[in-house]
C-alpha cells in the first residue's frame, strides 16, 4: 500500500530544507490520479501548485533510480526551454515508498490531433528542437555530471540486447505462470530466430543513424495544450539517446497529421531530411516496440500475449 501522502509531507519539507530550497508546503493536498501502485496528489506550496507523485511497488531500486534519471534531466531541460516540461524539484525515499516533487504545469491533454492545427504546429516546433539535441551513446539515459548520455555505444546495441530482454522476460513469464499456448518452446525458438535474422540485416542500417534526444513516449496523454499552445511533454520516463524516427513508432495518431509539419521544422533548423527514408524507420521499430509494449503489459488480464506476438512475427517477416 502506498504511503499516505500527509504522511510523507513532513519529511519532503526536511528533504527541501536540507537542499536550503526556500519553498514551503501547505495543508491543502487533492488527489488527481492513481494507479495500481502509485498515487499522485496536487499540493499547495509557498511558490504556488506542486505536485507529488509518490510510488510503492516490489522494485524500490529501480523506481528510486527512474525518479533520479527523471530529476537530473528536468534539470538538463531547464537549459532547453523550448521544450516546455515540469521542472522537478526534489525526489527522494521513505521507507519503501518513492516520491517526486515537481511544478504543476496547466493545461488538458489532447484528443483529437486532426481538429488541433495550432498545436501540432507548436509540436512540431518542441519535438524538432528535442531531437535536435545532440547526445552520446544510444539506448535509455544515464549521466555524466550534468549532461545525460545513452547507456550504450550506440543505438544498434541499446535495441538488440533490450529487443532479447523483452522477449525473454515474455517468455519466463508464460513459462511461470504455465501458459506456455501464449507462447511454446517451438514458437519462442522461431521468433528468436527471426529477431537474430532482423538484427543482422539492419545491423549496419542502425549503426549509422544520427541520433539525439528523444521523449520516448508520445502518447496523446502526455501532449498537454493551454489556449493554442502546447503547454508541457509530461512523463519522460522513457526517453532515451536514439533515432527520432522512434518517437512517431506506434503513434499513429502523429502520422498523417504531425509528419509533415515536423519535416518542415527540422529543415528550419538544417536538418537534411528524407522522408521516405524516415517512414521507412517508422515501419522498421513498429514491431520492437510492440514488443516491449507486450512485455510492460503482459501481467493484465486483458493481455493476449499469443496474438500480440503473432502480430509481431508478421511486421518482422515483412521486414525480413
Amino acid at each position: 500500500m502506498v504511503l499516505d501522502v500527509h504522511f510523507l509531507l513532513p519529511y519532503i519539507q526536511a528533504k527541501l530544507k536540507t537542499e536550503s530550497t526556500d519553498l514551503f508546503l501547505h495543508s491543502g493536498v487533492s488527489e488527481l490520479g492513481k494507479g495500481a501502485y502509485s498515487k499522485t496528489y496536487l499540493v499547495k506550496s509557498s511558490v504556488g501548485k506542486l505536485v507529488i507523485h509518490v510510488v510503492q511497488d516490489s522494485h524500490t531500486i529501480e523506481q528510486f533510480q527512474n525518479a533520479e534519471r527523471r530529476f537530473f534531466l528536468s534539470q538538463f531541460l531547464k537549459h532547453h526551454p523550448k521544450v516546455p516540461t515540469a521542472l522537478m524539484i526534489t525526489y527522494g525515499q521513505v521507507e519503501d515508498t518513492v516520491y517526486t516533487v515537481q511544478e504543476y504545469m496547466p493545461g488538458k491533454e489532447i484528443k483529437h490531433v486532426k481538429d488541433e492545427i495550432e498545436h501540432l504546429q507548436h509540436l512540431a516546433e518542441i519535438i524538432s528542437y528535442l531531437h535536435n539535441v545532440n547526445l552520446r551513446g544510444g539506448g535509455y539515459l544515464k549521466f555524466n555530471g550534468d549532461k545525460p548520455e545513452g547507456i550504450h555505444t550506440n543505438w544498434y546495441l541499446f535495441l538488440r540486447r533490450f529487443t532479447f530482454f523483452w522477449f525473454k522476460s515474455i517468455y519466463q513469464y508464460v513459462t511461470k505462470e504455465n501458459i506456455s499456448e501464449s507462447l511454446s518452446s517451438e514458437s519462442y525458438v522461431r521468433i528468436q530466430s527471426k529477431l537474430k535474422k532482423y538484427f543482422r540485416k539492419y545491423k549496419t542500417y542502425f549503426e549509422g543513424l544520427r541520433c539525439n534526444l528523444l521523449h520516448g513516449d508520445l502518447s496523446l496523454g502526455n501532449i498537454l495544450i493551454d489556449g493554442k499552445r502546447v503547454s508541457a511533454l509530461i512523463d519522460l520516463d522513457f526517453s532515451m539517446v536514439g533515432d527520432p524516427a522512434w518517437d512517431f513508432a506506434f503513434r499513429d495518431h502523429l502520422h498523417k497529421n504531425l509528419l509533415p509539419l515536423y519535416f518542415s521544422e527540422m529543415r528550419g533548423l538544417g536538418v537534411d531530411i528524407d522522408e521516405d527514408h524516415f517512414r521507412f524507420r517508422i515501419s522498421l521499430y513498429e514491431p520492437i516496440i510492440k514488443l516491449a509494449i507486450t512485455n510492460s503489459l503482459k501481467r493484465k488480464p486483458n493481455i493476449n500475449i499469443k496474438k500480440d506476438l503473432a502480430h509481431i512475427e508478421s511486421m518482422i517477416d515483412n521486414l525480413v
